[in-house]
C-alpha cells in the first residue's frame, strides 16, 4: 500500500496525500503491462471486425462503467493513430491497443472511487 497509516496507532481520518510511487508503479509495473496486454488480446478478441470507435467503446465499458464522450472517443482515436503511426504498424495491431488500455487504468475515474 502506498502513503498507508502506521498500523500501530489509531487513525481517526487517513491523510490525503499525493504519492508518486503510485502513478510510476501503474505506468511502469510489469503486471500492470501485463494486464494491459491481456486486456487488449480480449478486447480484439471479442469485436475482431469492430471499428475503432467500437473497440473504444467497449473498453471505456469495461474500465469505467460508461460510454466514452465524443471528446473522449476522438481523443483515444487519435492517440491510438499516433501509437500505430510511432510503432510503424496497423491499427489493430494489439501492442496499441495495449497502450490505449494502459492509460485508461491510469485515468483518473478508474482509479478514484467518487
Amino acid at each position: 500500500a502506498f502513503d498507508m497509516p502506521n498500523p500501530h496507532t489509531t487513525t481517526g481520518r487517513r491523510t490525503v496525500s499525493n504519492v508518486p510511487a503510485q502513478a510510476l508503479a501503474l505506468m511502469n509495473n510489469p503486471m500492470v503491462i501485463e494486464l494491459s496486454r491481456q486486456w487488449a488480446d480480449r478486447l480484439l478478441a471479442q469485436l475482431p471486425d469492430a471499428s475503432a470507435e467500437a473497440r473504444i467503446r467497449q473498453a471505456y465499458l469495461a474500465c469505467v462503467s460508461r460510454e466514452p464522450t465524443a471528446t473522449e472517443v476522438e481523443n483515444a482515436s487519435v492517440f491510438l493513430g499516433q501509437q500505430a503511426t510511432d510503432l510503424n504498424t496497423t491499427p489493430d495491431d494489439p501492442r496499441i491497443w495495449a497502450d490505449l488500455c494502459q492509460v485508461l487504468l491510469n485515468a483518473k475515474e478508474f482509479l478514484f472511487v467518487r
